[in-house]
């Protein structure tokens, strides 16, 4: 089976999403990636791993060895950060940290996400894939 690309993974993400067309459908699927997290228990969820600029409270711990896949950790105590969490775990999981710097996000600029969330989630949700990219720089 052939590998496909964070970028590829992405636009069929967007087509998936675009294709509902109602936003309380693509909520529901949206919800639908939270399945994909593997979270953080509560008692290791520390302010290290805390995500500075989300409005929720929101946590993430990535490790690689550099060459493989991300072991990618989340946590939030709001649900649609959550299911955004799922998408971006479904969209790097396999992925390699090379892979995860070439890439350049779009699902939220091509979505009715862009819309759906108030400026202060939209910088929340930046912060996430910053700290990713970090990760992937260590």
């Amino acid at each position: 089976m052939e590998k496909t690309t964070i970028e590829a993974r992405e636009q069929e993400f967007i087509a998936d999403f675009v294709e509902l067309n109602d936003w309380m459908l693509q909520y529901e699927y949206l919800l639908y990636f939270m399945d994909d997290i593997h979270e953080i228990p509560e008692n290791e969820r520390t302010d290290d791993l805390r995500i500075q600029g989300c409005v929720s409270n929101a946590w993430m711990r990535v490790t690689t060895d550099g060459a493989g896949p991300l072991h990618i950790e989340f946590a939030s105590d709001t649900l649609i950060i959550k299911g955004i969490l799922g998408v971006i775990t479904s969209l790097v999981g396999n992925a390699s940290c090379a892979d995860v710097l070439k890439w350049a996000p779009q699902f939220i600029e091509k979505t009715a996400l862009k819309r759906q969330l108030n400026i202060d989630r939209q910088k929340g949700v930046t912060s996430i894939l910053k700290r990713l990219k970090e990760a992937c720089r260590i």
